[in-house]
């Protein structure tokens, strides 16, 4: 891709990647964190060093991606053409029942998010909110709402935040069908299902105060307030009161038993049969 310049945002690794980059990839420019970035926090640093050389169009890439050749240049071409935000549209490829689940397109109503169906190659699909593995944003974006909120929102939601506050903003944001892009990190262990998972009772309130957290305490109450005003408050305490149920469940009855009672009601823990069976 011509005119392209690539911006790696290490953010305290040491497992050697910014001496790799330095020696193998001299050309690429390497941003050093100090491990508090965090997902937003990294994509913000990138943007605003991005924005202050001059970019007309920046490119969020997760190194968790497996993108095709070209899915660049498109994505940007869209970007430009619009004056807004561009997504791949990202599947899972579920290889132990040899189905792929593409992330739908969501739509934002009184209450939250609608999630829509996408399929391949059905056009510029209008979304309200996008995942953030693969994103041209036009620079006029970011001229008119600002950067991602790397302070408040620091991992989990900050794309959501942001593609939120870009068409809130009255800006088009849409997914590019006929882009696809594989997610290779999507099962994590703390996106387990609560109730069935592994984590202990423990685990699972401390992962509350975790930055990386999907509910991450004061995450949670910015992105809802930003967002949903008095209606996000009151949804507020819902996925802790729930937190508060399965704890007592887990503590009251054995995982076999758990397991019988919910197995086949829980996606969270259908979707990692698919890594359970990939590592059998």
């Amino acid at each position: 891709m011509q005119h392209c310049r690539i911006i790696v945002v290490d953010d305290g690794s040491t497992d050697g990647t910014a001496e790799s980059i330095c020696s193998e990839f001299p050309e690429v420019t390497l941003l050093q964190g100090d491990g508090s970035l965090y997902w937003t926090g990294a994509i913000e640093m990138g943007m605003r060093y991005a924005m202050s050389h001059g970019a007309e169009c920046m490119i969020w890439l997760n190194d968790d991606s497996k993108v095709s050749s070209g899915s660049i240049e498109r994505l940007a071409q869209v970007a430009s053409e619009t004056g807004g935000i561009a997504s791949a549209l990202g599947f899972v490829d579920m290889h132990t029942i040899g189905k792929k689940w593409y992330f739908p397109a969501q739509k934002k109503t009184l209450f939250g998010l609608k999630n829509i169906k996408v399929t391949p190659n059905s056009g510029l699909i209008p979304t309200d909110a996008c995942r953030g593995n693969l994103v041209a944003i036009h620079r006029s974006v970011i001229e008119k709402i600002g950067y991602p909120d790397g302070c408040c929102i620091p991992h989990v939601a900050g794309d959501s935040d942001y593609t939120l506050r870009t068409t809130e903003a009255g800006i088009p944001c849409c997914l590019v069908s006929d882009v696809l892009l594989e997610e290779l990190g999507t099962i994590r262990k703390d996106n387990e299902s609560w109730l069935l998972g592994d984590n202990s009772v423990s685990q699972l309130w401390k992962g509350i105060i975790c930055k990386r957290n999907s509910n991450y305490i004061p995450m949670k109450w910015r992105y809802l307030r930003r967002h949903w005003g008095l209606i996000g408050l009151m949804q507020f305490p819902i996925p802790y009161v729930k937190l508060g149920i399965i704890s007592v469940l887990k503590l009251l009855l054995p995982q076999k038993t758990l397991l019988a009672i919910y197995g086949k009601k829980s996606h969270a823990w259908k979707t990692k049969s698919w890594s359970r069976a990939l590592e059998g």
